[in-house]
């Protein structure tokens, strides 16, 4: 709660330079995954992502809440937060859930995201938001900010562990915690 405490100040702090132009914002909690285990499911994500539209609406962007989105409510949510976006414009997304990272590619996990068996990687790019699409939508605007609040505990981590051991070999193709991300087009800030 301290970090949205911070990110919240200083958004508002740096509400005086987003001034020109409209400022839309897209907040996406989800805590509930349908196909993951009690353990793998998270407590905080909607309770910061609906703090953080407070904070925002405050300030005057038009905010857009998804809690709990499926894969599908996410990419409606995404295509009305692009149709909304100028040259002119100020873009925001902050993401509270699962993400994970295959292949130095990073993914927001939706709440219907099935549980992936360790050598199915290919179908998280299938049933996960790539973040590559979400940087070239906000790619439109102005100026953009990201702020990912992402489990770094993969969920698929721990069926990975068990055929890694029935096997004997190693069976690690899903990263724990998210890659580094390139931050073109300039005027994208990644927090």
């Amino acid at each position: 709660m301290l970090r949205l405490f911070v990110l919240t100040v200083f958004i508002c702090l740096a509400g005086p330079v987003w001034a020109a132009g409209d400022r839309f914002a897209l907040i996406i909690g989800n805590n509930n995954y349908t196909n993951f285990r009690a353990e793998e499911q998270l407590v905080t994500a909607i309770n910061d992502a609906e703090a953080m539209a407070a904070a925002l609406t405050k300030i005057g962007f038009a905010v857009t809440l998804v809690t709990d989105g499926t894969k599908l409510e996410i990419l409606r949510a995404l295509n009305r937060f692009e149709g909304t976006l100028t040259p002119d414009a100020t873009a925001l997304l902050f993401y509270a859930g699962h993400g994970v990272e295959v292949d130095g590619a990073n993914y927001l996990l939706p709440s219907d995201v099935p549980r992936l068996a360790p050598m199915e990687k290919y179908l998280v790019s299938a049933s996960a938001i790539a973040l590559d699409d979400v940087l070239s939508i906000l790619g439109r605007a102005r100026a953009s900010v990201i702020i990912l609040d992402a489990c770094r505990n993969d969920p698929f981590e721990e069926a990975a562990a068990r055929e890694k051991a029935a096997r004997g070999a190693a069976a690690g193709t899903i990263s724990r915690g998210l890659a580094g991300v390139n931050t073109e087009p300039s005027g994208t800030v990644i927090i």
